[in-house]
């Protein structure tokens, strides 16, 4: 027998369940049956989908912290390593990534043609 499509209530709140759980955005958005770009048309369309969607994006941070700190206190910092790396690339990337300027037209280097729009 096939699934029986949820209402978009229901599914907002299965998505925000699995969310709370722990799931990736698109596994959660399989999860309440619907496509992984779903919820941002929600978080954009629902303030109050964008509040409770912030509300478990805080709890879970919340645990996760949590786990990290049992973690350390127990002598296992490996969480906190990945963290802190994943946190470096993340930044590395953000610094490195190259400056897109938009050029108005006659702008740029003389005899290069940028008016792309004429």
């Amino acid at each position: 027998m096939p699934k029986q499509a949820l209402t978009t209530r229901d599914s907002k709140a299965a998505f925000l369940n699995a969310i709370e759980r722990g799931l990736t955005v698109a596994a959660a958005a399989r999860h309440a049956t619907v496509h992984r770009t779903t919820p941002y048309v929600w978080e954009i369309h629902d303030p109050q989908f964008k509040r409770d969607w912030s509300e478990c994006r805080a709890t879970r941070l919340t645990q996760l912290t949590d786990t990290a700190f049992d973690l350390a206190m127990a002598g296992d910092a490996s969480l906190i390593r990945y963290l802190i790396d994943r946190w470096n690339r993340v930044v590395t990337e953000a610094i490195e990534a190259p400056t897109i300027r938009i050029i108005a037209p006659g702008e740029g280097p003389p005899g290069e043609h940028h008016d792309f729009f004429t």
